[in-house]
């Protein structure tokens, strides 16, 4: 990392987006701010942050325990103790529709770069559990759109993810 990109003002989007430009950004987890130090001091260009780690080193199960407001406060000394664009697991959106869109605002203000949002309905279960539910896709839509509308920055990224595959699937 340049020590440019260390001090910069520019939106932790932008600066993602360029990184995604040159090519797969690798993107190691990190679950508190001592982490995060190691993943910048280590060189990568970005961290994520895994809601399922959070959980864990929090010492919750990843069944959706941890708060919208508990994510931010992870969000924000992982953003400043590394100084790297972070992407950042939003499970469901922490609710319904509504919830999204406040979810974007809150991830934002907290200094997060991107987000992905999921198709399990609310409340969620961990990727690697069983008795996931799915929402349907015209649900999936609707969080997207309200996700993409919430954004106060052109260069915020919103992800969509799904666990489509793994619900339909009888073998893991």
């Amino acid at each position: 990392r340049m020590e440019s990109d260390m001090n910069t003002n520019e939106h932790p989007g932008a600066r993602l987006r360029r990184a995604m430009a040159s090519g797969t950004v690798m993107c190691p987890g990190a679950f508190n701010a001592l982490v995060a130090r190691a993943v910048a001091k280590a060189g990568f260009p970005a961290v994520y942050v895994s809601g399922g780690a959070t959980a864990n080193g929090s010492g919750y199960p990843d069944v959706g325990m941890l708060t919208l407001m508990e994510m931010c406060r992870t969000i924000r000394e992982i953003s400043t103790a590394s100084n790297l664009p972070v992407v950042v697991d939003a499970d469901t959106g922490y609710g319904e529709v509504e919830m999204v869109g406040r979810t974007v605002v809150e991830y934002a203000r907290a200094g997060a770069a991107a987000l992905h949002l999921e198709d399990q309905v609310f409340p969620k279960r961990c990727g690697h559990l069983d008795g996931k539910a799915l929402v349907t896709g015209e649900r999936m839509v609707e969080n997207i759109r309200a996700a993409v509308a919430a954004k106060n920055h052109p260069d915020f990224l919103v992800i969509a993810r799904t666990d489509a595959r793994i619900v339909s699937s009888k073998t893991f």
